[in-house]
């Protein structure tokens, strides 16, 4: 009888523990210079800057709280970071063009478009997009430099070698994009 007792109390905690790790997945809404995004369903945050975060990189793998998110990518997995503009440039324009002579793979590799995208708090907006060409057995990326609320902004996504379903992947930056909405600062009290 006790033997049941306890099978039954390790199944109910087992239950509980499942459902408190799905509660936590739909609270991941990191926030980027004031503006605040959903994480894609299974994303988390897997490196942030530190104390104040600058830059934020979810993560489709659990986060490892011991090393930097660079040594710790997954083979099969990707990473999507959400950057605010650098204070060193003056506008969107002096940006994209830094971005496109720091791109880690020729920029040649990259088709740049601009991108239309329905946001949930601004409406239409636009974005300049660059995304490695596909070839297999590569790492790959695609990037979206936009403004949400007067704040200029890149989602870069990041895949392994091995991931899989790539075009769903570059699908969740837009995603990210059209989920972003400049967050609400607490009210003062006098």
């Amino acid at each position: 009888m006790q033997r049941y007792f306890w099978l039954t109390v390790i199944s109910i905690l087992t239950l509980l523990a499942g459902t408190v790790s799905r509660a936590d997945d739909s609270v991941c809404a990191p926030l980027v210079s004031g503006v605040r995004f959903t994480c894609p369903v299974g994303w988390q945050v897997v490196d942030e800057d530190h104390p104040r975060p600058k830059s934020i990189t979810l993560g489709n793998f659990p986060r490892n709280p011991d090393r930097s998110q660079s040594e710790v990518t997954p083979a099969g997995k990707s990473t999507i970071s959400i950057f605010p503009m650098p204070d060193l440039y003056r506008d969107m324009e002096e940006w994209i063009i830094a971005t496109q002579h720091m791109a880690h793979t020729p920029f040649e590799d990259h088709q740049e478009t601009k991108e239309s995208f329905l946001n949930k708090s601004e409406g239409r907006i636009s974005a300049r997009c660059f995304t490695s060409q596909s070839r297999p057995l590569t790492v790959g990326d695609r990037s979206c430099l936009f403004t949400i609320g007067n704040v200029p902004l890149m989602i870069e996504l990041h895949h392994t070698r091995d991931a899989t379903g790539i075009a769903a992947l570059e699908a969740l930056v837009g995603q990210m994009i059209e989920s972003a909405r400049p967050a609400s600062l607490p009210s003062r009290k006098k």
